[in-house]
């Protein structure tokens, strides 16, 4: 009670001597005195002694470093004599518990307010009694409200460690208090410390630069040079907010089955409505679910990027907490050899159970626990799905270097944070509440994709793909980056991974994605549009995304985990869009402006058109005629885009030429190997017309290769696009011959052509010998088509003697072509067969003519038979005039 600091010393210094010495001999009632006096020399001002005395100044920082080490080794050497908690205030642990909450609140030295809130722990976790952890918690609770940031962190931190400790052993009336008082009750006061904590700091910063002098605190020989992100008291009480929530999210993570458990006896009538008269747990999952959303939807900066990073964390590990898989199948348990951790940097003895999950027991949960855990799912999954509205609108603060190429903005960190989350949270339900849904009024054989805009409510897996693809979308980097944002290459990964384990609507949304990445390309290198050089090309911003996009349904699609019908409709959704971005080439203007950008590139395009036509002609081998007809539309448009590719492209510099032959010749391959019959005439139609274009382009590009006047390298380009244009007739006239290879019209260009080819005298003069030399690789394409065809008796009959006549020509080439046609075709069978039709028609049209006769001779009787009536009924007419 003394007021002299040098007294309190000397007391002080002998009541240390003394516990060393004869410690071990106090009794019960000696302890809480004593414990007393020590906690009076501690300078918290918040519990001032019964004397009065405030002994918080600079003078009586020794006295509290002397009377901390009797504290401490009381702790660690005569705890065990202390008697047993008890409710009674002078009861010398409760007295303890005391005198050390006011070492953690003294402002001597910092170091010992956070030893101080290490022997809080200390005693709490020796002490098995339930009011011992619950004085504990409330003294770590008005120690996380302290204005020092260290200490608080310090309190927040230790207070979680308390109740991961003891929480096996709580009881639903213990987890209340801890959760809806403790936990929220200290989320809130820091919540409120951090609003006012700004304005005040501002205010202490205005009061410096008027020259207004602060008296020195004891505290400021331990001050510490903070990074410019935590120089502020409300960036400070951000950083505890920050803990408050990772603890919590740690008591969930450890605890959430046993506080699940709590809902098992309450009324299934309850399950409904999330806000009818709640028990507590139900309106603490509410509150949780808030406190994560309102976190997560702090304004876009640097100085909250930790605060929104863990609410977007918290609000995803709601869903896994409350997934039917749990926790536990999206992350792997953490392991720890020794019920050991680090507190305060000491390595401290911890009662949390760390069993492996294979070790712990597996309760069965009852109906009514089922059922809550569902309606939380559905809870804090549309908190994440309506999340997503926030940050689409959201924008980065402008103190952001959104235009650095070597930093993301703290927006797109944040979505890479979710992103990942989200790939955890998928490896959780992919089995059970995403996996693939299927609406009730759902048709099959339907070429249209779903919107990524309207998602039924119930289809969780449709809400979750939009949510990622949102991401991919949003998370933009730089306008000119060249590569993809972190949490752009998670979405995706994320979407490709769906894809793969049978997602229909995550290939979908990657088709819907790609957009014109299937056949357009940013241009970067060479201006020659009829070239394409991958890896000049240069996509950059939305470009990039959506290339890659397109780069992941191609993977995807020849994975051979795709359903038919899934690869047909994407199918159709590129093609339907490639021939409406064709179209707008008519307006010139906007032909030319797209084309300085940007240039053609069919490299993915072709893999898609192959796996999605070979997988209609399964569905239509599989079905009836009249169940394939919903595939009509698909081949309408690929029509129209054979015939888009088969048109020659005319330029001034380049003369006449197909673009992009090689892939032009995958997909006539892919289209006539997969045609079904009743598309022949309008496939076989396209293919006429080809021949004929590529004819013309070989003619105009010949001329420019034979033209001396050319420069080297145009004469070069046009022997190697008439050679281009060759190999595209060849490929539509074998078309034509396995499609239609009776044809009247495939017996006429076939004649024609040879008759060119051979000179002979039928055939209209060759003006130049280009032509003539034209004329005889056509002809020699058409000799090596038709030999290599089945089912081209019939043709080679007809055209004999024209095969005849070219065994004798000078061309080599084209004479060995010929004979290999005669050889290979037994022309005896070939007659006899022939006459062999020939009778069958024959019998067939006279059993037709009798029939007929038949008909003729039953329909003279008819006529008879009619008359007959007729007279008849004359007669009875007559006579029933009479009577």
């Amino acid at each position: 009670t003394t007021e002299s600091n040098e007294l309190g010393e000397a007391g002080i210094s002998a009541l240390l001597s003394i516990l060393e010495g004869a410690g071990h001999n106090m009794t019960d009632d000696v302890w809480s005195v004593l414990i007393a006096a020590i906690a009076s020399l501690s300078g918290d001002i918040s519990k001032l002694p019964k004397d009065g005395l405030n002994r918080s100044g600079t003078e009586w920082s020794t006295c509290c470093m002397l009377a901390f080490r009797c504290l401490k080794l009381i702790v660690d050497d005569f705890l065990e004599q202390l008697p047993p908690m008890s409710d009674s205030p002078d009861a010398p642990r409760r007295a303890l518990l005391d005198c050390c909450s006011s070492f953690g609140s003294s402002r001597h030295d910092v170091n010992i307010s956070l030893t101080a809130i290490g022997l809080l722990w200390s005693i709490a976790d020796l002490d098995s009694h339930s009011w011992s952890i619950d004085r504990a918690l409330t003294e770590l609770v008005l120690l996380s409200s302290d204005d020092r940031t260290e200490v608080r962190n310090c309190a927040v931190n230790t207070l979680f460690s308390c109740i991961v400790g003891r929480g096996q052993g709580f009881t639903s009336e213990q987890w209340d208090v801890c959760i809806s008082r403790t936990i929220f009750g200290v989320y809130d006061r820091v919540v409120s410390k951090g609003v006012t904590g700004e304005t005040e700091s501002n205010g202490a910063d205005e009061a410096l630069d008027t020259g207004k002098k602060k008296s020195k605190s004891p505290s400021d020989r331990y001050k510490v040079s903070v990074h410019h992100s935590r120089d502020s008291e409300g960036k400070q009480w951000a950083t505890t907010q920050v803990l408050v929530l990772e603890g919590l999210s740690r008591v969930l993570r450890n605890f959430f089955p046993q506080l699940l458990d709590t809902m098992d006896n309450t009324p299934s009538d309850e399950i409904d409505d999330l806000d009818h008269d709640p028990v507590w747990f139900k309106k603490a999952w509410i509150r949780i679910i808030d406190v994560a959303v309102d976190a997560a939807r702090q304004p876009s900066s640097r100085e909250t990027l930790d605060l929104r990073s863990v609410g977007v964390g918290l609000l995803v590990q709601c869903c896994q907490f409350t997934c039917r898989a749990g926790m536990q199948a999206a992350i792997a348990p953490a392991v720890v050899g020794t019920n050991m951790e680090v507190v305060n940097g000491a390595l401290r003895h911890v009662n949390e159970s760390h069993l492996k999950e294979t070790d712990k027991p597996q309760n069965v949960a009852s109906a009514e626990v089922e059922e809550w855990r569902e309606c939380f799912f559905v809870a804090a999954f549309d908190a994440l799905d309506a999340f997503r509205e926030h940050y689409e609108s959201d924008l980065p603060d402008d103190s952001e270097n959104v235009n650095s190429h070597y930093l993301e903005t703290s927006q797109v960190q944040v979505l890479h944070k979710l992103a990942v989350g989200l790939g955890k949270l998928y490896e959780a339900c992919k089995d059970d509440e995403f996996a693939p849904w299927q609406s009730p009024d759902f048709q099959r054989h339907s070429l249209e994709l779903d919107s990524m805009t309207e998602v039924n409510r119930e289809n969780l897996e449709g809400r979750f793909v939009r949510l990622v693809a949102s991401i991919a979308r949003t998370a933009k980097g730089d306008p000119a980056a060249q590569f993809l944002t972190q949490a752009q290459r998670a979405a995706l990964e994320l979407l490709r991974l769906m894809s793969n384990q049978s997602s229909d609507e995550a290939l979908r949304v990657l088709a819907i994605m790609g957009g014109q990445s299937f056949f357009w390309v940013a241009r970067k290198g060479s201006e020659d549009d009829t070239v394409v050089d991958e890896s000049a090309v240069g996509a950059i911003g939305d470009e990039l995304l959506s290339r890659e996009a397109a780069k992941a349904v191609v993977e995807e699609l020849s994975s051979g985990t795709i359903l038919d019908e899934t690869k047909v409709q994407v199918l159709y959704r590129i093609v339907t869009n490639f021939t409406a971005e064709m179209n707008k080439e008519v307006d010139r203007k906007d032909a030319f402006k797209k084309r300085a950008q940007q240039k053609k590139s069919y490299a993915l395009l072709v893999p898609i058109i192959e796996a999605g036509l070979e997988s209609a002609a399964r569905l239509t081998n599989a079905g009836e005629a009249q169940d394939s007809a919903w595939l009509d539309p698909l081949w309408g448009e690929v029509v129209e885009v054979i015939t888009h590719l088969l048109t020659p492209v005319r330029s001034s510099s380049n003369g006449l030429y197909m673009a992009r032959s090689s892939s032009l010749l995958d997909i006539l391959k892919s289209v006539t190997s997969h045609v079904p019959s009743r598309e022949n005439d309008k496939i076989c139609d396209i293919l006429s017309a080809g021949v004929e274009s590529s004819i013309e382009v070989a003619r105009n590009q010949t001329a420019i290769g034979n033209d001396e006047s050319m420069p080297s390298e145009v004469s070069r380009k046009g022997k190697t696009r008439s050679e281009e244009a060759l190999k595209v007739f060849e490929s539509c006239f074998d078309g034509l011959c396995k499609l239609e290879p009776q044809s009247p019209i495939l017996h006429k260009l076939v004649k024609s052509f040879l008759e060119k080819g051979g000179h002979l005298p039928d055939s209209a003069g060759v003006a130049t010998d280009c032509d003539r030399e034209l004329h005889e690789n056509i002809a020699i394409i058409v000799c090596k088509v038709i030999s290599r065809n089945s089912e081209m008796e019939r043709l080679t009959i007809s055209i004999f003697s024209l095969l005849s006549k070219l065994i004798s020509v000078d061309n080599e080439t084209l004479r060995i072509e010929a004979s290999n046609i005669l050889g290979r075709v037994d022309v005896g069978q070939v007659l006899e067969e022939a006459t062999r039709r020939c009778e069958s028609a024959e019998r067939r049209a006279e059993e037709a003519e009798e029939h007929i006769q038949e008909l003729v001779d039953e329909i003279d009787d008819l006529r008879d038979e009619n008359e007959t009536l007729h007279q008849q009924i004359l007669v009875y007419s007559t006579s029933s005039a009479l009577t």
